[in-house]
């Protein structure tokens, strides 16, 4: 029984293996272009009074990177 086991968690740490960086990189992907496209494409025209916009969009995203990462 513990072989089958082993066998199954062997055979699918050689498939994580080979697609981490495929999923690592997926993952990084989505944060990216809203930083780019919220923080410094819209973030210019916004003033924020206290801080900058790049400061309170990086938790925001961070949060609904972990959601979706979580439902998928």
């Amino acid at each position: 029984m513990l072989g089958d086991i082993w066998t199954v968690f062997w055979r699918d740490w050689i498939v994580l293996r080979r697609r981490l960086k495929k999923y690592i990189l997926s993952r990084m992907v989505s944060p990216l272009m809203f930083l780019i496209a919220f923080g410094w494409g819209l973030g210019r025209s916004i003033d924020v009074g206290g801080g900058s916009y790049i400061d309170f969009l990086v938790p925001g995203l961070l949060a609904m990177n972990s959601m979706n990462i979580s439902f998928n």
